[in-house]
C-alpha cells in the first residue's frame, strides 16, 4: 500500500491600510518560501478579524497604525490572541524597535517586529524562527 504524504500550504493574514504596503508584504513572503503560501488580506480590524475566523493561519503580519492610531494594532493584536493565544503577530511598522508602543507589543505577546519597508532577507529570518520553534515547516534557505 502506498503512503499520501499530506503537503501543507503555509497561510498568512497581511493586515495593513495600505494595499501597497500589502502588495509588497506578499510578494516578500512569496520571495521568502520555498512553495506558494496562502496569503489572506485585511485592510482594517474588522477584515482581520473575519479573515482570522475562517481557519487558522501561520502568522498575522500586523501594521501597528490602523486607522491613523498607533494603539488599534495593538488592540487588534489583543483580541487575536484572545482567539488563539498561539498565533505568531508579527508587528510591521515603520516605528523604531525602541518605540514604546513596539516595546509594548512585544510585550504583549507579539512574536517579531519588522520594519517598514519589509525587506525579503528580513521575513525569511522570521519564517525560519517559526519554523524553528515549530518544526512545522523545512528550513528556508
Amino acid at each position: 500500500m502506498q503512503q499520501v504524504l499530506e503537503t501543507t500550504v503555509a497561510r498568512y493574514l497581511l493586515v495593513d491600510d495600505s494595499p501597497t504596503i500589502r502588495l509588497t508584504l506578499a510578494a516578500a513572503i512569496k520571495q521568502a518560501t520555498r512553495t506558494l503560501p496562502e496569503i489572506l488580506e485585511a485592510s482594517d480590524a474588522t477584515q482581520a478579524l473575519q479573515q482570522f475566523k475562517k481557519g487558522p493561519v501561520d502568522a498575522v503580519f500586523l501594521d501597528m497604525v490602523l486607522d491613523e492610531t498607533q494603539e488599534s494594532g495593538l488592540h487588534l493584536m489583543d483580541k487575536l490572541l484572545a482567539i488563539d493565544p498561539k498565533t505568531r503577530v508579527i508587528l510591521v511598522t515603520g516605528l523604531p524597535s525602541s518605540d514604546p508602543v513596539v516595546v509594548k507589543g512585544i510585550r504583549q505577546g507579539a512574536f517579531a517586529f519588522l520594519p517598514k519597508p519589509a525587506r525579503t532577507d528580513a521575513i525569511r529570518k522570521i519564517l525560519n524562527e517559526m519554523e524553528t520553534e515549530s518544526g512545522r515547516f523545512g528550513r528556508i534557505r
